[in-house]
């Protein structure tokens, strides 16, 4: 299948964004993994660690490190080792659930009742700004203001906005 993508030049989807997004992610952790031996192999040829460290753009303790790990494990020590940070404060099944809440056609929820609705039900307090990333970004919802359905708008409302 082809896809147009401007100026009359196209694209076949060989690969789905799920796809793409692993090779990504793959290819990130393959760059951190080659910094790191870039640095080792800048001290086998004799760099100090914080010349290497400079070389490649971290700080000397975080080439200590490096180091370190590259000492103790070899070449699986070059490999980050993220455990994924701290849990959420919601877990995977509050998650859906407040999501469910909030997508409710008969449902308009501001951020900040949205902040006091996950006090109230989970008992956990989220800023403004978290529940707006939540929201937003980590649900995809988009802004939604209620309105008055239309049998219970003022009939004389554009000569009552004009007055006003």
């Amino acid at each position: 299948m082809f896809m147009s993508v401007g100026r009359g030049f196209t694209i076949e989807d060989h690969l789905s964004v799920n796809d793409l997004n692993s090779i990504i992610k793959y290819s990130k952790l393959q760059n951190k993994i080659c910094v790191r031996a870039i640095f080792i192999k800048m001290l086998l040829q004799g760099s100090s660690i914080k010349e290497a460290s400079n070389a490649v753009g971290v700080a000397r303790q975080t080439g200590s490190r490096w180091l370190e790990r590259y000492n103790e494990e070899g070449y699986s020590g070059l490999i980050p080792k993220f455990d994924g940070g701290r849990p959420g404060k919601l877990n995977d099944q509050q998650q859906k659930e407040l999501k469910s809440i909030l997508i409710d056609k008969d449902s308009n929820y501001t951020i900040t009742e949205v902040v006091k609705l996950i006090k109230e039900k989970y008992d956990v307090e989220f800023s403004y700004n978290r529940t707006w990333t939540l929201v937003r970004v980590e649900f995809s919802l988009n802004y939604s203001k209620p309105f008055a359905t239309a049998h219970e708008k003022p009939k004389n409302r554009r000569k009552d906005f004009k007055k006003n």
